[in-house]
């Protein structure tokens, strides 16, 4: 049994992982002192992918529109699906997003 499934089991723990993709210019590198380092990431679309993260449930990969648009909508073994528009904090307007899935599209519920 794996650790996640251990600690729902025993303590009613649920953990998952989300992905948030947009794709954009940033800015990295070392942030700090000699003596206290951090890397970081700054910019548009580190903002937007942080809030895609948040959208995404355990398993979801949550794409921009900039990066399904970079795709040309398609990629071997994935389809895309539409979402409806989300307005992030921090944007003017509503943003276009997608879920990516593994292999052919989902059956839609009845």
């Amino acid at each position: 049994m794996c650790i996640r499934d251990r600690w729902e089991a025993e303590r009613g723990i649920e953990v998952g992982l989300g992905v948030g993709i947009d794709r954009g210019q940033v800015v990295m590198g070392s942030i700090g002192a000699a003596r206290h380092m951090n890397f970081g990431l700054v910019g548009y679309a580190v903002n937007t992918a942080h809030r895609l993260v948040e959208l995404a449930q355990h398993g979801q990969i949550i794409l921009s529109e900039a990066v399904y648009v970079g795709l040309g909508g398609r990629l071997e073994g994935w389809t895309f699906e539409a979402l409806p528009p989300v307005l992030p904090k921090g944007r003017g307007e509503p943003l276009q997003i997608y879920i990516a899935h593994q292999g052919a599209a989902p059956e839609p519920a009845p």
